[in-house]
C-alpha cells in the first residue's frame, strides 16, 4: 500500500486521526483512546487506511488483498482474521456494528466518520446530527444508506439502489403537513412515557432517584445557549433528535420475552462458517506396539486430507503432537489449540489386517459428535485416511477436494511414513535411517513423488545436522527434486525441499519463489510459510515476514519453531510488552530453551536492563545458549553504568565468548569509559574475525569479504568522532560506507552510519552533502517504516534524525509515545557519541529530560539487583 498517498476530505491519515471514540496513529500502529492505547499489527492498520481512503464506499475483498498485500501470496482467511481483529478493538459486535459493516459477496465499507486529530470541537448541533444519523443507521437494521428519520413509527420501505444518492444528514426541505408540538411540549410527552416504563421495570423508589437526575439534566439542556440553536433549527430536527434518542433509552428500559431477532442478512459474516479441526496423533494398540509411526501416517494422511476442504482450518502436526501419550481434558487441548473439534483415534494392526477407530469430540462441551471403526486389509491401508477424512468432513457438513488422489503401493507408503519419522527428529543418525527408508520406498514404488521429496530433504539437512559435504549433498538434493517434480510439478513438498536447497545455495530471491509456490499450492503448510518468512526477514520485507509467520502459528500454535520466529517479527516490529506476554505463554506450553532466549531479546530490544538481569536470575537456560545470555548480562550492565561488575564477569566469561562478541563487548566498554586508545586494537581483531562468523552471516552482500573491514572502519570512526577529530571520522565514515556493500544484515546499522556522515558534514561545514545525506536518511526511514521496522536502533536513529532536522515536536511526540510503551533509548545514547553529544545542548536535554529521569532510576533499580548466580 503507498503509504505517502493517505488523504481523505482534506485529512492527512498518516499525521493521525479521529474515529469515533479512538485516535488513531497510523504511523506507530496505535489507537488510543483516553489513558488506553493499543498496538495492533501493520496489516491490521493498513486495512484500516485502506477501508478509510474509500471514504465510506464499499471496499472488495479483491482489492483490500491487493493494496494491503500488494501481491504476496496470502488465503482471504488472512483478510477475514484482519477485519476480526479490527472490529473486536473497536467494540464492534455482531449484533451492532458502528465502525466496519460486512456486505456479503462484496466487501467490506467504513461506516463512522473520521475528522483530523487537531480538529476543534465541530457545533453541537452537527454533533447531535450527526450522533443521530448515525444511531438511525444502526437501529434500521445496518443498512447500507438510511433516508431521514420519520416522525411516524412506521418508516418507508427501503430500496438500496434507489438511496445511493440520500442526504442523511439534509433536514427534509418540505414543512411537514402537521404542525410538530412545542420542543418542550413533546420533550415532556416523551420523558413521562418513559417514566411509565421505568416504572414498570424500576419501582417507585429507583424511580424517585432517576426523576431528580433527570430534572438536572433536562434543566440543564434547556439552559444551555447551544440548547438554543437546536431549537431554532427547526421542530422536524429537534423531533428527530427527541425521538431517536428516547426510542434508544426506551430500548434499554422496555422489558421483553422475545428472543432475539437473527441479524439481517446483510450483516451475517458467512466467514464465521470456517471451524478449526486439530487430528490428534493416533494410539498404537498392536500387539507388540511397535506401529507407532504407522499410527502417527494416518492421522498424518487423514490431516492432510481435511486440508482439501475450504469450510475447514485445519491444526497442523507439530502442534497436535505436542499432545502425544498425553492425559488432558478434551476441553484444555482444544483451548490450547483454539480448535473446535479433535478428531482422535487408534490403530491396530494384526498380520495383513488394520483396524483403524476414529472419534470425533466437540472441545467446548467435551461430548463425542461421532465415532466409527474402519476395518482392511494392509493392501488398501492408504484409502482408509480418505475414507475417514471424507466421514469426518461430513459430520462437519463440510466437503473435501476432489483432486485425484494417486494410489500407493502399502508398502512404499509405510516406508516413506517411516523415513518422515525419523527426519523429524533432526539427528545425524535419523537422518542416515531416514534416506534409507525413503530409498527403499523408492526401490517399491519408482514413481513416488513425495518420497523423492523427502529424500531431498534428508540430504539438504545433512548440511545442517551431519557432516555431509555441502556442494555433494545439495546436488543429490536437486536431483530428486527435479525428479518429485517431474512426477508430480503441482506437489508442494517439493517446491518447499526446492526452496531450502536454494536457500543454502544462498540463492534468496529463487529461494523465496519456491516457497511461495509451495503455500500457494498448500496454504496450511505451515513450515514453508515459516522458511518463507525467514527469507523476507533476509529481504528486509518484515511485514510480509509477519504476515507468513502469523499464518504458520494459525495452523500450528504449539510449534516452538514457529513461535520463536513470530516473537522475533514482534519485537522487529517494536511490539515488545505483546512478544513478552506471548512469550511467557508460548514457553509455558513446549518448554522450549529458544522461547526463553526470545523473551531476553524482548527486554533488551526494549531497553529495559534492569528486568534483563531479573529475568536471566529467575531462569534457567539450555547450555546452548549460555554465550548468548553472558553476554545479554554484560551489555546491561555496561548500560546501566555497573562498569566494576561488566568488567569482571567479561573477565571471568571470556573463554566463553565469540570473537564477535567479544568484540562488541569491549567496544561498548571503550566507548562507555572514553578508553579511546583500545578501539584501534579492537578494530584490529574485527578485521581478523572470518565473515561468516560474524554479521554478515547470510547477508545480501555485494562485497561479502569486506564485511568485517567495513564494521572495524564505523568504529574507528567512532573513536575519531568521539574524540572530535571530525575529519578524520569522515574519512573512516565514507571508507566504511564504500567496503559495506549492503553487508550490514541489521539495516539500522547502516542508517546508523548515514547519520554520523551527515552531522560531520555539518560540523565540516559541507552543507550540500549534509542535505542529500539527510534526504537519503528520510527517504530510508519512510522505506523501512513502511516495511514494519520499529525496533530501538530505528526508533533511535529515527530521534537523532528529528534532533538533526531541528524536528522539536516531531521529536517530543516520539518520545513520550516511548514512555508511554515503556521503551528505554538511554542505554543506545551511552555508547553512541552522536547522541550524547547532542544531548549536551539545552535545548535537546531539555526534551529528553523525562527520558532520562526514567533511565537514571532503571540505574538504581539495576544497582540493587544480585547476580549470585553468576558470580557477582
Amino acid at each position: 500500500m503507498n503509504v505517502g498517498d493517505r488523504w481523505v476530505n482534506n485529512v492527512n491519515l498518516n499525521d493521525g486521526f479521529v474515529l469515533g471514540e479512538w485516535r488513531v496513529e497510523p504511523l506507530s500502529g496505535v489507537f488510543i483512546r483516553g489513558e488506553h492505547s493499543v498496538h495492533v499489527e501493520p496489516k491490521v492498520m493498513e486495512v484500516l487506511i485502506c477501508l478509510a481512503q474509500s471514504a465510506g464506499q464499499t471496499v472488495t475483498r479483491d482489492q483490500l488483498l491487493n493494496d494491503v498485500w500488494q501481491g504476496v501470496v496470502v488465503s482471504e482467511e488472512v483478510l477475514t482474521r484482519a477485519i476480526s481483529e479490527l472490529r473486536s478493538l473497536l467494540g464492534d459486535t455482531a449484533r451492532e456494528k458502528r465502525y466496519v459493516r460486512t456486505l456479503p459477496k462484496r466487501g467490506y465499507s467504513l461506516i463512522m466518520p473520521l475528522s483530523p486529530v487537531s480538529v476543534s470541537e465541530v457545533n453541537f448541533q452537527q454533533q447531535v446530527a450527526a450522533a443521530v444519523d448515525h444511531e438511525a443507521l444502526q437501529a434500521s437494521g445496518d443498512r447500507l444508506v438510511q433516508e431521514p428519520v420519520q416522525s411516524t413509527s412506521e418508516a418507508p420501505a427501503q430500496n438500496f439502489d434507489s438511496d445511493l444518492d440520500t442526504d442523511v444528514t439534509k433536514p427534509s426541505a418540505a414543512p411537514s403537513d402537521n404542525q410538530p408540538l412545542p420542543w418542550p411540549v413533546m420533550l415532556t410527552q416523551q420523558f413521562m412515557h418513559m417514566l411509565q416504563t421505568m416504572v414498570k421495570t424500576l419501582g417507585k423508589v429507583a424511580l424517585f432517584t432517576v426523576l431528580i437526575g433527570a430534572g438536572v439534566i433536562i434543566f440543564g439542556i434547556l439552559m444551555r445557549d447551544d440548547a438554543k440553536v437546536v431549537i431554532s433549527a427547526g421542530d422536524a430536527d429537534t423531533r428527530k433528535i427527541v425521538d431517536t434518542v428516547m426510542q434508544r433509552i426506551n430500548d434499554k428500559l422496555e422489558p421483553t420475552d422475545a428472543p432475539t431477532p437473527p441479524l439481517p442478512p446483510a450483516a451475517v459474516d458467512t466467514e464465521s462458517r470456517v471451524k478449526t479441526i486439530a487430528v490428534l496423533p493416533f494410539v498404537d494398540l498392536s500387539a507388540q506396539a511397535d506401529q507407532a509411526y504407522f499410527a502417527d501416517g494416518v492421522s498424518e494422511d487423514i490431516r492432510n486430507a481435511l486440508i482439501g476442504s475450504k469450510d475447514l482450518r485445519v491444526v497442523a502436526r507439530t502442534s497436535s503432537r505436542v499432545f502425544k501419550d498425553q492425559v488432558l481434558d478434551i476441553r484444555e487441548i482444544g483451548q490450547q489449540l483454539n480448535a473446535e473439534v479433535l478428531v482422535e483415534g487408534t490403530v491396530r494392526l494384526q498380520g495383513q489386517q488394520v483396524r483403524v477407530t476414529v472419534q470425533l469430540t466437540d472441545t467446548e462441551s467435551g461430548f463425542p459428535i461421532w465415532a466409527g471403526s474402519f476395518d482392511r486389509s494392509m493392501d488398501n491401508a492408504f484409502a482408509i485416511q480418505q475414507e475417514i477424512a471424507r466421514e469426518v468432513a461430513s459430520k462437519l457438513e463440510s466437503s473435501l477436494s476432489t483432486d485425484k488422489v494417486t494410489a500407493v503401493d502399502s508398502r512404499a507408503y509405510e516406508k516413506y511414513l517411516l523415513g518422515r519419522h525419523y527426519w523429524h527428529q533432526r539427528t545425524p543418525e535419523s537422518l542416515a535411517a531416514a534416506r534409507n527408508e525413503f530409498n527403499e520406498a523408492i526401490a517399491i514404488q519408482p514413481d513416488y513423488a513425495l518420497a523423492y521429496s523427502g529424500l531431498a530433504d534428508g540430504y539438504s539437512l545433512g548440511v545442517i545436522y551431519e557432516d555431509l559435504d555441502h556442494n555433494q549433498a545439495l546436488v543429490d538434493a536437486q536431483r530428486y527434486v527435479d525428479r518429485a517434480l517431474e512426477l508430480d510439478p503441482r506437489l508442494a513438498e517439493a517446491h518447499a525441499s526446492q526452496g531450502i536447497i536454494l536457500e543454502l545455495k544462498n540463492e534468496i530471491k529463487p529461494s523465496r519463489r519456491a516457497y511461495e509456490r509451495a503455500v500457494q499450492l498448500k496454504p496450511a503448510y505451515s513450515m514453508a510459510r515459516m522458511w518463507l518468512g525467514n527469507i523476507l526477514m533476509i529481504e528486509g520485507e518484515l511485514n510480509q515476514a509477519y504476515e507468513q509467520y502469523r499464518a504458520a502459528l494459525d495452523n500450528d500454535p504449539l510449534h516452538p519453531s514457529i513461535q520463536s520466529n513470530y516473537l522475533s517479527a514482534l519485537q522487529m516490529l517494536g511490539r515488545f510488552d505483546e512478544a513478552l506476554a506471548l512469550g511467557d505463554q508460548f514457553y509455558n506450553q513446549s518448554k522450549s530453551g529458544a522461547l526463553l532466549k526470545q523473551s531476553l531479546n524482548a527486554l533488551v530490544n526494549a531497553g529495559r536492563y534492569d528486568e534483563v538481569l531479573d529475568f536471566v536470575s529467575s531462569h534457567n537456560f539450555p547450555a546452548k545458549s549460555k554465550s548468548h545470555i553472558e553476554q545479554d548480562i554484560i551489555d546491561s550492565l555496561i548500560r546501566l553504568g555497573q562498569i566494576e561488575r561488566a568488567r569482571e564477569l567479561l573477565a571471568q566469561r571470556r573463554g566463553d565468548l565469540k570473537a564477535w562478541q567479544l568484540a562488541i563487548l569491549d567496544m561498548e566498554l571503550a566507548l562507555v569509559t572514553q578508553d579511546f586508545t583500545a578501539i584501534d586494537g579492537i578494530a584490529a581483531r574485527v578485521e581478523q574475525i572470518d565473515p561468516a562468523d560474524m554479521w554478515a552471516k547470510k547477508a545480501l552482500c555485494d562485497n561479502y569479504d569486506k564485511a568485517n573491514v567495513a564494521r572495524a572502519d564505523y568504529w574507528r570512526g567512532l573513536k575519531s568522532y568521539a574524540m572530535e577529530d571530525y575529519q578524520q571520522a569522515e574519512q573512516f565514515f565514507e571508507v566504511a560506507n564504500a567496503n559495506g556493500g549492503g553487508c550490514w544484515s541489521e539495516p539500522d546499522i547502516e542508517l546508523s552510519l548515514m547519520l554520523y556522515r551527515a552531522d560531520v558534514a555539518g560540523l565540516l561545514n559541507k552543507p550540500e552533502k549534509r542535505q542529500a545525506l539527510l534526504h537519503n536518511i528520510e527517504q530510508r526511514i519512510t522505506k523501512m517504516r513502511a516495511k514494519g521496522w520499529a525496533h530501538l536502533p530505528i526508533q533511535v536513529s529515527e530521534l537523532v534524525y528529528f534532533i538533526l532536522t531541528d524536528q522539536s515536536q516531531q521529536l517530543r511526540r516520539n518520545l513520550e509515545r516511548m514512555g508511554r510503551e515503556n521503551i528505554q533509548p538511554m542505554g543506545i545514547a551511552v555508547v553512541d557519541p552522536l547522541l550524547s553529544r547532542h544531548l549536551s545542548y539545552r535545548d535537546t536535554a531539555a526534551l529528553f529530560a523525562p527520558t532520562v529521569a526514567r533511565f537514571v532510576d532503571m540505574q538504581k533499580r539495576g544497582s540493587e539487583k544480585q547476580l549470585a548466580k553468576f558470580g557477582l
